[in-house]
């Protein structure tokens, strides 16, 4: 194996991308030459830390799917010496990266780049919407706790209208504060929806809005915090069961307010 041959086959021998025989033909090279033993050593120490650069994110299922599906329109054409049939047994140190980025690192130079750029990006995108769903969260408990601790909350209890056809113990609580924007509804004791999901609703102004869907523990709990405006004109609340994500409440009133 040539000089040339072996330097463009590093990049594929750092993320273990080549197979057995083409593996050994690189490795036996790079004993011997001293430029390439040390530019490989620098593409495994950058491989090793693609693979831990953040902390793993379950990325939404729409968002995983099409960048992969990115992946695959890489370009396809191979050299006939390489082939992407399995890892290499010769050992290489720091964590595997994704199939789709080993397979491209076979290819030209270019789409192998453009497969370590992806990981990249998508690592990166995958923590944001992590990062930013978690300070949505924090935002949401400091709020409410702020709310629910103050002795000038407003309380009112949410009870089963005739009919329901909820458990005795069912029952909610609506709080509000005056001059802080800022609400809570708390479902509790309810049964699981056998169809469909709770959903808040509050009647503003004559008019009903969807407050949001209000998600039950095990123990048929839930909690809805809002944030925007502090409740004062809101003349009723009530928790439903809607069937689908609907624009207007359904007649299915679980709990309700007065």
């Amino acid at each position: 194996m040539t000089h040339l041959e072996a330097s463009e086959q590093l990049a594929a021998l750092a993320l273990d991308a080549l197979d057995a025989e083409a593996a050994e033909a690189v490795a036996a090279h790079v004993a011997g030459c001293a430029s390439c033993a040390s530019e490989l050593a620098s593409l495994e120490a950058t491989a090793a830390e693609l693979g831990g650069a953040v902390s793993p994110v379950a990325p939404p299922a729409r968002l995983r799917a099409r960048l992969f599906a990115d992946a695959s329109t890489f370009d396809t054409a191979q050299p006939a010496t390489l082939r992407t049939v399995g890892p290499s047994p010769v050992r290489r140190s720091g964590r595997r990266l994704p199939e789709f980025v080993r397979g491209a690192a076979a290819r030209p130079a270019w789409s192998l780049a453009a497969a370590l750029a992806l990981a990249l990006i998508a690592t990166a995108v995958f923590a944001a919407i992590d990062n930013q769903r978690q300070a949505r969260e924090l935002a949401l408990d400091r709020a409410a706790l702020a709310l629910l601790t103050s002795t000038e909350t407003v309380e009112h209890r949410l009870t089963p209208p005739p009919g329901a056809g909820v458990p005795a113990a069912s029952h909610g609580h609506w709080f509000h504060r005056p001059g802080v924007n800022t609400q809570v509804v708390v479902g509790e004791s309810l049964p699981p929806p056998e169809h469909g999901q709770y959903v808040v609703w509050l009647q503003r102004g004559g008019v009903w809005q969807r407050g949001g869907d209000l998600p039950l523990d095990e123990r048929g709990n839930g909690r809805l915090v809002l944030l925007g405006w502090d409740g004062q004109d809101v003349g009723e609340v009530e928790i439903r069961l809607e069937a689908t994500d609907a624009s207007s409440p359904s007649p299915k009133v679980v709990l309700r307010y007065p």
